[in-house]
């Protein structure tokens, strides 16, 4: 009997240390779900927080931005960084990183960003963003067009003048995104007057001027006729006004008086949208000195006249050449103004 009763005691001790174990593996359960959940609470929070870091677009907006097509330097790549250091007047945007015209440390570019003692340093700067390149990118950066180094490594052309100038490093051009030797590019800015022509591409930098008599007057009024091919429209008048005067040295007579025939001088334009820009474009061609030129008139045979430039006006509202309809004039015209530097952008 004493043995039946102690390995009954036995068997209560067993079972209700089962009981303890049971209320252990519960209690352990219990732990591992509530850091499970934690676990997964933590993980969603993170996501969200770095959603936009997660996304294709890397933190950035998903529409498209003005500067997005801007080149890198490094061949093949374009560089988010550099993107923003050229997005200078982006409307609406936030505030842009430091351009990159201002000098790295240990560059010297900015002496002649910010003092430039000729008009060619002076177009350069107004042309161009620096280009902050190091020599570890080895064969990745572009060559100089010019120079034909590429532009990491030092120009031939460098000297110290030019170094001493801040002339040292590599530009990019803005309009077009081609890349130089600072040294290579400015001898072939001394020559220009106010624009010049990318080696590369040949794309216009600066605001191309022409050589019309100073003083003249442009105004502009809107009738309510129509054009032949415009009918839904009102008409753009154009008038342009020449004063009298002596040629420039930018004519072939300088000294001599020119001669005004057929001013003021009248054009006509469809009031549309597109006619419009037409006007405004039009407008800074005429202050660009762009419109009238001086030289030999073919129709009166006669040389030193105020004559049409290079581009065209519809100097009639009816005719087969000089005049409407011709669906495909404002098209053209804005060809011609873009070919002197004036587009919609500027």
């Amino acid at each position: 009997m004493v043995v039946i009763l102690e390995v009954t005691q036995i068997m209560v001790v067993i079972l209700e240390a089962t009981q303890i174990m049971v209320v252990i593996l519960e209690v352990s359960q219990i732990i591992a779900v509530i850091l499970n959940s934690a676990s997964h609470s933590g993980r969603s929070t993170n996501w969200s927080t770095d959603s936009n870091a997660n996304s294709p677009y890397g933190g950035r907006s998903s529409s498209n931005d003005a500067n997005d097509n801007i080149r890198s330097p490094v061949r093949g790549k374009n560089s988010s960084r550099k993107q923003k250091n050229f997005a200078l007047n982006s409307p609406g945007s936030p505030s842009p990183s430091p351009p990159v015209s201002k000098a790295p440390p240990g560059d010297q570019q900015h002496i002649f960003r910010d003092n430039p003692v000729s008009n060619a340093e002076k177009m350069l700067r107004d042309i161009s963003f620096e280009v902050p390149v190091t020599p570890s990118q080895g064969e990745d950066t572009e060559k100089c067009s010019i120079c034909l180094h590429r532009i990491h490594e030092v120009s031939p052309a460098q000297s110290p003048t030019s170094t001493s100038r801040g002339l040292v490093g590599a530009v990019m051009l803005a309009n077009c995104g081609h890349c130089f030797h600072c040294c290579c590019l400015l001898p072939l800015l001394v020559t220009a007057a106010q624009s010049f022509s990318c080696p590369v591409c040949r794309t216009l930098h600066g605001a191309v001027t022409g050589t019309q008599p100073v003083g003249g007057r442009m105004s502009s009024k809107v009738e309510n006729s129509s054009l032949p091919g415009f009918k839904k429209c009102k008409t753009i008048v154009i008038n342009y006004h020449i004063p009298e005067g002596k040629q420039g040295r930018e004519h072939p007579h300088p000294g001599r008086p020119y001669v005004l025939n057929g001013f003021p001088r009248v054009a006509y334009l469809p009031d549309n949208e597109q006619g419009r820009q037409v006007l405004s474009l039009l407008k800074i061609a005429f202050d660009r000195r762009l419109i009238f030129t001086v030289g030999h008139s073919a129709s009166l045979n006669q040389p030193d006249c105020v004559i049409w430039g290079e581009i065209s006006h519809k100097t009639f509202k009816k005719d087969n050449k000089f005049g409407y309809p011709d669906p495909k004039y404002l098209d053209n015209v804005m060809l011609e103004l873009a070919a002197h530097g004036i587009t919609l952008k500027y």
